[in-house]
């Protein structure tokens, strides 16, 4: 099956009433949906918060760099604490978690993996819904580095099925999982299925400030946000004032929008995913893109608030696509051969970075 019938077969199970209050059972299929996927690749992790007394899940698939898995350690692989954190010191024990090797940080080709945490580290710690394996001394230039999240939303607005937003940047995102799980790329990549983006992106928003706190770094944020529509009639593109003097007005691109920090990969993946075939523009925003609140409205904007790297990969939405929100934001209204050179381009362009 190539991958533009893999697109399809996503968005056929995605695109459908999933507003997680007046569309609750579609809401959950769809995210049963992205679960089961996922594990095909890895564990899945949960994130949870609450909102009016709701619970509420991020889905989190975390992926190892290309080298770990062809370091050709064998053996037992342990990561040790320092004293002061061992059981000789008082705490009352540790926790232990067997990695299988694929998920491990130092994934040799035998042998257990074996990390040693301490209480407040472990997920009976009682941090009610956070499930996030914080190693800290790894992602500042350990194995692999940084990793590079990639995230989109599953839920709807209500009363549209949400064919482009956003299962089609949920439909990436799970093929996306597929082809760094089979070739790994150079960075760890972890790839995050986000609830609550139409409510005020209340799940990006949790997670991003969990990570702050939890002073997890990340090499680069991505956010799929509407990645299927194209119309190549002149006058078909709208802009913000005054950016139309410096933009095509044909809407057959996808743009790239990113902080002053992710300038750099910003032209590096404009490059490659205009060699792979797809026209591609971006835009550099300043000052969290306040200036120009429409460059706000995605999952990114969480991350840029709190200082890190972060972009948004978009077809431009309302500023192009006329079902935006509405009850025609349907399958057949989607350009599957754009969205396809849309998700080849970014497995290119996010392997070279």
């Amino acid at each position: 099956m190539d991958l533009k019938q893999r697109l399809q077969n996503h968005l056929t199970q995605i695109v459908c009433n999933r507003d997680p209050y007046f569309a609750a059972s579609g809401h959950f299929f769809v995210q049963q949906y992205i679960r089961e996927q996922m594990q095909q690749w890895g564990t899945v992790e949960t994130h949870s918060f609450t909102v009016g007394g709701k619970t509420h899940d991020n889905l989190i698939l975390n992926l190892p760099p290309k080298h770990s898995q062809e370091s050709g350690n064998q053996g037992n692989h342990i990561l040790n604490l320092p004293p002061k954190h061992s059981q000789e010191s008082g705490n009352q024990g540790n926790h232990i978690l067997n990695l299988p090797p694929k998920h491990s940080q130092e994934s040799g080709k035998e042998g257990n993996h074996i990390l040693n945490l301490p209480p407040k580290h472990s997920q009976e710690s009682g941090n009610q819904g956070n499930h996030i394996l914080n190693l800290p001394p790894l992602n500042k230039g350990g194995k692999g580095g940084s990793p590079i999240l990639i995230g989109a939303h599953y839920d709807a607005v209500p009363g549209t099925p949400g064919a482009d937003d956003n299962a089609t940047g949920v439909a990436v995102l799970l093929e996306l999982a597929r082809a760094f799980a089979a070739q790994p790329a150079k960075y760890p990549m972890r790839l995050v299925a986000f609830d609550m983006e139409e409510y005020g992106l209340l799940g990006s928003t949790q997670y991003a400030e969990d990570l702050k706190q939890q002073r997890q770094s990340l090499r680069l944020m991505l956010s799929l946000e509407m990645l299927g529509y194209c119309d190549s009639t002149p006058g078909s593109q709208r802009y913000p004032a005054p950016l139309e003097r410096f933009y095509p007005n044909t809407g057959n691109f996808i743009a790239l929008v990113g902080n002053l920090t992710t300038i750099g990969d910003l032209i590096q993946l404009r490059g490659t995913i205009r060699k792979s075939g797809t026209p591609c523009e971006l835009l550099p925003v300043p000052n969290r893109g306040l200036i120009v609140p429409q460059t706000r409205l995605g999952d990114h904007a969480p991350f840029w608030d709190r200082g890190y790297p972060a972009m948004m990969v978009t077809d431009t939405a309302f500023m192009r696509n006329p079902h935006y929100h509405q009850g025609s934001d349907r399958i057949d209204t989607l350009d599957l051969d754009f969205l396809t050179g849309v998700c080849r381009g970014l497995e290119v362009g996010i392997r070279g970075l």
